[in-house]
């Protein structure tokens, strides 16, 4: 039901479909526990996006890490897109490089060669994903953790404005 939303020339979904993935898909999938466990804070923010993450994409997807940080979000995109085919791939980016240092020893310490040729990271401000997203991939899923890398840098200055530009990139 879902799928007549997706346009055929832009390959993007209308503001009706969100509103049916999050009706219906989401919240039938048993995600009102989740939810509950975040408002009442048993749960992390990151735990409950990981869950809803899961019911969006699928092996094989092309997904951005636009905010790599320590690469936690990053491992666990990964593990939800990849496949024995290689298809499913991640794009990663951090402004910082201490993230991508910190991104790319996680991702070392827990892939195998296989998979972690599935992730690329790039040095740049997720801004400028169109630089290095080639043009008429798919992408499934975008995801942003907005804020300071934890024990980073925090004398980056960062701009309401770039992050308003990513969100429209991504649309």
């Amino acid at each position: 039901m879902g799928t007549d939303r997706l346009c055929p020339t832009t390959k993007q979904y209308s503001r009706s479909s969100f509103q049916f993935i999050s009706e219906k898909l989401l919240l039938k999938k048993g995600l009102e526990d989740a939810l509950m466990g975040y408002i009442t804070g048993k749960k992390k923010a990151t735990e409950l996006a990981h869950l809803i993450w899961q019911r969006i994409v699928q092996k094989g997807d092309n997904v951005v890490d636009a905010t790599c940080g320590n690469g936690y979000d990053t491992l666990a995109l990964l593990k939800m897109v990849a496949d024995e085919s290689g298809k499913g791939r991640v794009s990663g980016m951090d402004i910082q490089s201490c993230a991508l240092e910190n991104t790319s020893s996680l991702l070392d310490e827990s892939l195998n060669a296989n998979e972690r040729e599935l992730v690329e990271l790039f040095h740049l401000c997720h801004s400028r994903m169109e630089d290095v997203i080639p043009e008429g991939i798919f992408l499934r899923l975008v995801v942003f953790n907005l804020g300071y890398l934890p024990g980073g840098d925090k004398s980056d200055n960062y701009s309401a404005r770039k992050d308003i530009t990513s969100f429209g990139i991504c649309m």
